[in-house]
């Protein structure tokens, strides 16, 4: 059984991975991938650093006015940048969009390393570490004007550019996570399991996010979350000190 091409039986030295180890692995695939399709790879500092700013504008702009009112001439103008410098490097909107979001998966990665990364792995309460991780990503896209612009117009976008490296990464953690607790979990289908309850959280947050009044409270809404994923993983629903 692999996830990400490393075999979950192969443990040995994988015991003493840390997560930020997982995430140079994401990173290394992402780069591997040429998510950002540009007319021209920026190769000077400097010209990267102006389509950095670029990218940035993407946001501003959204986070400010909203997804329509993106251009190329508004993010051009709102970067300073000349509009002729910025069609070297993107062929139009569309693709500054591509480009933002694929920043945003970055930094929503890091920003769960961050939150995450001083929680004991090796903690049996596998509800507690899901609540966690839920409530600090649902915090997290609430706090950010461009994110909760981005998630109300999910349904237009090529979202999966936000979405897989955060599959990814949750795929990674659980990995880590199973490996310290072999004993305890049934690894039939796991992985066909994780990809539906990673992508079923995923989307359940942003629908549930994305609605401006929602009748269900948010505890409740991840509590329910945490209920059917520590149910269908099955032996894990069951922590070690219960059983003592």
């Amino acid at each position: 059984m692999t996830v990400i091409g490393v075999s979950w039986t192969s443990i040995g030295s994988c015991y003493t991975e840390t997560v930020m180890q997982q995430i140079t692995y994401i990173q290394l695939a992402l780069k591997s991938d040429c998510r950002t399709v540009m007319r021209k790879k920026p190769v000077q500092q400097r010209s990267r650093q102006m389509v950095d700013r670029l990218i940035e504008a993407t946001g501003q702009v959204i986070a400010q006015h909203g997804l329509d009112a993106v251009s190329t001439n508004r993010v051009a103008e709102t970067a300073g940048v000349n509009i002729a410098s910025l069609y070297q490097y993107f062929y139009d909107k569309s693709e500054l969009i591509e480009a933002l979001l694929d920043k945003a998966s970055r930094d929503t990665v890091r920003m769960f390393n961050n939150n995450l990364a001083t929680i004991d792995l090796q903690m049996p309460d596998t509800s507690k570490l899901l609540k966690i991780a839920m409530t600090v990503g649902l915090d997290f896209l609430r706090s950010n004007p461009l994110y909760m612009e981005l998630i109300n117009n999910w349904h237009r976008l090529p979202m999966h550019r936000l979405l897989d490296p955060l599959e990814l990464y949750f795929q990674t953690l659980a990995r880590q996570f199973f490996l310290q607790h072999l004993e305890d979990y049934a690894f039939e289908n796991i992985q066909a399991k994780l990809f539906v309850l990673i992508n079923s959280a995923l989307f359940t947050m942003l629908r549930y996010l994305g609605k401006e009044n929602p009748l269900l409270k948010e505890e409740d809404v991840v509590d329910a979350l945490v209920e059917t994923i520590v149910l269908s993983l099955g032996a894990g629903a069951v922590t070690k000190a219960s059983r003592v």
